[in-house]
């Protein structure tokens, strides 16, 4: 006889179950954006881009970049900008202290670099350029007489920072356990998407669904109206969407930095302009002609339109030099770790018990007939 597995059991030892049920432990894993906060774009995929971006980047596919520097506002020991596979990068000036970290190859032109650069494969320095540190390098290495190295090239193995696929997998659960059929329902008036979260404590967090439709259609702009120090989860279903080029406004205290739009289902998003808050899509490929980006990118891919580079710049400060944009709110769900329910628990309990009582009446009875 084989006991069945309650539902939402998934692997999980009996007795360490017991423990966290009864020992009034959670179940919980607590998250915000993990290591994607940090970052002002954060790609699982490719990104194709040419304007600047003042925090930090990481793209885990292939990253094609021109005229565009990185990081001048970011500052610290972390690197610049982190690729998982190939980064071409050409026509621009790194803050000093920025480093580079790529999986794959690398090839950088006509680039100043004022610190490291690590890749896992071959690193092509051409046709002119200056780098002021040291070059690691996977397979090859090679440059032209008119590009500098003020440093070392030396042939090692290089470890990306971020973990891409953990992150994918750890982001788009986040993502799904934000959404709540019963949270309320925020739309158009006036042609205008309104958030209205006025009634809510500073340092709490509210959550509010919104329709595709009203995403896309919010041509008089995006107002949010909550106090300091409080978190909006604003969650937009749809698959393919598109954000208008339109204004944005916030009253009662909140700031960019406690925005968060919540993307889940989204295979598509088009920035027809700037767009402000923080945008957790996961699953979606961005397509961006122009504009500011104020907050954090969570995304699969980013590039123009047919394929072109994408022109949005990327700020870490509200409209360039203003507060900090990049998510800082608080009170995100939890992902919910898959273990038994209390009833559900209770009952395989009360089974394995009956299976362990039955085996030993079975035993005793074999005893007695051995001994007759």
């Amino acid at each position: 006889m084989r006991l069945a597995r309650p539902p939402h059991f998934r692997l999980k030892p009996l007795l360490l179950a017991i423990g966290l049920v009864a020992g009034g432990g959670s179940a919980h894993a607590t998250s915000a954006l993990g290591v994607a906060g940090g970052f002002n774009v954060f790609l699982f995929g490719n990104s194709n881009q040419t304007s600047d971006t003042q925090g930090r980047i990481a793209v885990g596919g292939n990253a094609t970049f021109t005229n565009m520097p990185v990081g001048d506002l970011t500052y610290g020991s972390e690197p610049t900008l982190v690729v998982g596979g190939d980064l071409t990068y050409t026509n621009a000036t790194l803050r000093p202290g920025s480093n580079i970290v790529v999986g794959g190859n690398a090839s950088l032109g006509n680039l100043r670099l004022d610190g490291n650069l690590s890749a896992g494969g071959s690193v092509t320095l051409a046709p002119a350029g200056q780098i002021n540190g040291n070059v690691t390098y996977g397979s090859n290495f090679g440059k032209t007489s008119s590009f500098t190295l003020n440093g070392s090239a030396t042939q090692g193995s290089t470890t990306l920072p971020v973990d891409f696929a953990a992150a994918r997998g750890e982001l788009t659960a986040l993502s799904a356990a934000q959404v709540d059929a019963a949270d309320p329902t925020a739309g158009l008036q006036w042609g205008a998407l309104m958030v209205n979260a006025g009634g809510a404590a500073p340092g709490s967090t509210s959550f509010f669904n919104v329709s595709a439709d009203s995403f896309n259609h919010a041509y008089s702009g995006f107002s949010i109206f909550a106090p300091a120090g409080a978190t909006v989860v604003i969650n937009v279903a749809g698959s393919s969407l598109s954000m208008p080029n339109t204004g944005f406004s916030s009253a009662g205290g909140i700031t960019l930095d406690h925005v968060l739009f919540n993307l889940y289902e989204a295979t598509s998003l088009t920035f027809q302009g700037s767009a402000h808050g923080s945008f957790l899509a996961p699953l979606a490929d961005v397509t961006a002609g122009w504009g500011g980006f104020n907050g954090t990118l969570i995304a699969n891919s980013l590039s123009g339109a047919g394929g072109a580079a994408s022109g949005l710049e990327f700020h870490v400060r509200d409209f360039g030099s203003g507060p900090n944009t990049l998510f800082s709110g608080g009170g995100l769900r939890d992902v919910t770790a898959a273990v038994p329910e209390p009833s559900s628990l209770a009952l395989m309990v009360a089974g394995v018990g009956a299976l362990g009582a039955q085996r030993r009446r079975r035993m005793a009875a074999r005893a007695r007939s051995l001994a007759a």
